[in-house]
C-alpha cells in the first residue's frame, strides 16, 4: 500500500469513527482531529504503524498516543 492509500485508510476510519459516535462533531473539528491522529502514525516506527493498519482499534491506540504527547507537552510547559 503506497503512502496516499494510507493516509487515505486511516483518515477515512478516524473520521468514520467519529461519525459513528452518536454526538454531534461538527465538519472542522472532525477533519483536524483525523489530521492530528494521521500525524501521530507518520510518528510511529514502521513495525508500530504496519499494526497499526492490521488493528481494529487503530483510532484509539492512535487516540491514546495523541493524548499522552499533549500530556507530555503540558508538563514541560508547566
Amino acid at each position: 500500500m503506497n503512502e496516499l492509500a494510507k493516509k487515505k485508510y486511516i483518515i477515512h476510519n478516524v473520521k468514520n469513527t467519529l461519525y459513528k459516535a452518536n454526538v454531534t462533531i461538527s465538519q472542522l473539528v472532525v477533519n483536524s482531529v483525523a489530521n492530528e491522529l494521521y500525524k501521530e502514525y507518520e510518528k510511529c516506527l514502521e513495525k508500530e504503524q504496519k499494526y497499526l493498519l492490521g488493528s481494529d482499534e487503530m483510532v484509539k491506540l492512535l487516540w491514546d498516543k495523541h493524548v499522552a504527547n499533549k500530556e507530555k507537552e503540558l508538563l514541560k510547559e508547566i
